[in-house]
């Protein structure tokens, strides 16, 4: 009985394989050759050998007109290609069939069985390179949509200029593989002549990919049109900045209060809980602040590097010494001292860097949380403040597509792209409150944000402006829109009468910060000779810039006992501490990068071209 099982499954699995292939036919030979020119258009000649199994009038051939472009790290794009010049050697009919040129190969008043042999011709235009910084050749030698096995497939080639050999890379197999295993090439001048050994089974592909350097392809432009009403596209983003404005008035707007100086914050806040108060949430250098709270109540000690050895300027500035356990009464405090030596007494910067966000997003996440936050802001401000930044997004990113539509530019998703983040981003840097104490900061904020503006947005929008000046005014009017939309929602944060209390006493010494006086700073030197290292882990909450500090310069007669430091001067302590505290923001915030900044990389079937085919 067992012989007789494992005869029944031994015939089976060796008949499978005659029958596997529902399309009655398979290629025993593909070879596709690809002349590519500079403006991204490839003329490619394909080979196709095919043994019918089964009698079939031929065979025929998708190739993509709308192609999705993955890469593995995750990018996609939306490539619209243009085919034309299509040929063959025999009988053939052309259509279009969804997202697809279809060439229907064959005689349909004849079959044929057995061997037969297909050669065809066209152009593949992909218009502008879609990549962001780069260009790249990627495309499917062989698509993945065939559904019959592929034997000796062979590739050529011809690029149009020169190009970096190590950026090749191939992949193959099922959609979405990054494999290359199998394929084999070598790199003769700008050509790249290859082979793949073994066969592809039906679903699989074999793709390239090779990463160029920016405009190595020429753009050109897609012929897509539409016909819009641009006066309701102008009024669209002003009729949104109303609304946006109205949910300001009716939710978020907080009455106008006299401030009034004072010397002190209130009492029983933490330095990270100001920033939360004063900002409407806690942000990084508020969880950081706290390092100095701590170092001020004896828990800790910081050794300034900086100028022991010219090494520690780049990579470790500096030490932390725990002094002793952490036995207050705040847990948000506990927390970030905890996570600070975890088990250990002494902590440097390269320890810190891309390591202890972790405890800076908890410390936030505490400082922010729902229950603490209630009895301060109003929640209905919180929600109206989310459907405006809904509302200022969708505005402009509509207006901006379907500007780039009425310029033919719709399947230009990279153009589309490049033009909403650079102008979202710089928007939103113009819209950022100037700072009265650092103004050099304000003007590189600005300035970076007219040139993501003017350069990310500005490179998409002028050949676009350049052909459609009707689109101007159009889009001064979005940009302007969008500009007053994010000053008003950077102000919808609604206090509660407690929590408006408290912003006015915070608002009251910061103000007193920065009108301060050398009569009142005798006064404090008498009266509170450690007032500026009892309030600096406060001034960092609150941005407080250098220039302020500086003015406490008098009342340092002697570095802090938390600090330890080489050549102590009281006229350029406050630079030094400075610049000291701006190196434990950016290490302790620092994260891991997610990506090591490449252009996304390749997988099999997510370039452009291939499809596949069938027999009829």
């Amino acid at each position: 009985m067992k012989r007789l099982l494992f005869f029944l499954v031994s015939l089976i699995l060796l008949v499978i394989p005659l029958y596997a292939d529902d399309g009655g036919y398979s290629i025993e030979a593909y070879k596709v050759k690809i002349e590519v020119s500079e403006e991204n258009i490839f003329n490619i000649r394909e080979d196709i050998d095919v043994n019918f199994i089964a009698q079939r009038h031929g065979i025929y051939r998708k190739i993509p007109i709308k192609n999705r472009v993955t890469r593995i790290d995750g990018t996609v794009s939306q490539v619209i290609a243009k085919v034309s010049d299509m040929k063959s050697n025999t009988v053939s009919t052309y259509h279009t069939e969804g997202n697809d040129k279809v060439i229907k190969i064959g005689d349909p008043q004849v079959t044929v069985t057995e061997k037969q042999y297909y050669a065809l011709t066209y152009t593949y235009d992909l218009g502008k390179d879609v990549g962001k910084g780069y260009d790249e050749f990627y495309f499917n030698i062989i698509g993945n949509e065939w559904d019959a096995s592929i034997s000796n497939v062979s590739f050529e080639i011809e690029m149009p200029k020169a190009f970096e050999a190590n950026q090749i890379d191939f992949s193959v197999g099922a959609k979405g593989n990054t494999s290359h295993k199998g394929v084999y090439y070598e790199v003769e001048g700008n050509r790249i002549i290859g082979y793949y050994e073994g066969s592809l089974q039906s679903g699989e592909a074999l793709t390239i990919r090779i990463e160029l350097p920016e405009g190595y392809f020429t753009a050109t432009r897609d012929n897509v049109s539409w016909s819009i009403n641009l006066n309701i596209l102008m009024i669209f983003p002003i009729v949104i900045l109303i609304v946006v404005l109205l949910l300001w008035l009716i939710f978020a707007r907080n009455p106008r209060e006299k401030i009034e100086e004072c010397t002190y914050l209130p009492e029983g806040l933490n330095s990270a809980e100001v920033g939360m108060i004063y900002k409407g949430k806690a942000s990084n250098k508020d969880a950081i602040s706290l390092l100095f709270s701590l170092a001020q109540k004896g828990y800790l000690k910081i050794i300034d590097k900086s100028d022991k050895d010219s090494r520690y300027k780049a990579s470790n500035s500096f030490e932390i010494e725990k002094l002793k356990a952490y036995d207050g009464g705040d847990k948000v405090e506990a927390v970030f001292f905890k996570g600070l030596f975890n088990r250990r007494d002494r902590v440097d910067e390269e320890k810190l860097r891309d390591t202890f966000y972790k405890t800076v997003n908890k410390v936030k996440k505490l400082v922010n949380e729902k229950d603490k936050r209630a009895h301060l802001f109003k929640k209905g401000a919180d929600r109206a403040k989310v459907l405006a930044i809904i509302l200022a997004i969708l505005s402009h990113v509509s207006v901006t597509y379907i500007s780039f539509a009425y310029g033919g530019y719709s399947g230009q998703l990279d153009a589309v792209t490049c033009a909403i983040i650079g102008s979202t981003a710089g928007v939103m840097l113009l819209a950022i409150n100037i700072n009265k104490e650092n103004i050099t900061l304000s003007i590189g904020l600005i300035t970076l944000g007219v040139i993501l503006i003017g350069g990310f947005g500005g490179i998409t929008f002028v050949p676009l402006l350049s052909d459609y000046q009707e689109l101007i005014p159009v889009t001064i009017m979005n940009q302007v829109c969008y500009v007053v939309m994010f000053k008003v929602i950077q102000k919808m944060i609604k206090r509660t009468p407690y929590g408006q209390k408290l912003y006015l006493e915070i608002q009251g010494y910061k103000k007193y910060l920065e009108n301060i006086d050398h009569r009142e700073l005798n006064r404090l030197k008498q009266d509170h000779s450690n007032y500026f290292e009892d309030m600096l882990a406060y001034m960092m909450a609150l941005n407080m810039s250098q220039k302020i500090m500086e003015k406490f310069s008098n009342l340092i007669e002697n570095p802090p006992v938390w600090y330890e430091g080489q050549n102590f001067n009281s006229n350029g302590f406050i630079n030094r501490l400075y610049r000291m505290m701006c190196s434990v923001e950016a290490s302790m915030s620092s994260e891991p990068s997610s990506s090591s900044g490449d252009s996304g990389g390749g997988s099999s079937g997510g370039g452009s071209g291939g499809g596949g085919g069938g027999s009829w």
